[in-house]
């Protein structure tokens, strides 16, 4: 039987400033095997984060993860670590949905 999954204590304050500044956030911490524990997305990027303790790492196996996942990972540690970590340069990635057209990218 699968132990339920941890959560690290500063994932809820974490999380609720990624959604006060507007990403959504898809938690994936229950899915187990090394899976990071969030899914932010944020002006049309999508950015995995496994979220730690301050001073703690990844596991072997979250860093396995994060080293043979094709797209965006980070491991974070503080609110600010995350907002960066997702903000990033957004309009370098960003690319228009139809309705987004001749608008300008964020």
């Amino acid at each position: 039987m699968r132990r339920a999954a941890r959560i690290d204590a500063n994932q809820n304050e974490l999380v609720q400033a990624l959604r006060k500044i507007g990403a959504k956030v898809l938690f994936l911490h229950t899915l187990g095997h090394d899976n990071p524990d969030v899914l932010v997305g944020f002006r049309r990027r999508n950015v995995l984060l496994e979220i730690k303790r301050p001073g703690k790492g990844a596991t072997k196996g979250q860093a396995e993860f994060a080293e043979t996942w094709p797209g965006e990972t980070h491991v974070v540690h503080s609110i600010d670590e995350a907002v960066s970590a997702v903000v990033g340069d957004a309009s370098a990635g960003y690319y228009p949905a139809p309705h987004d057209l001749g608008r300008a990218a964020p």
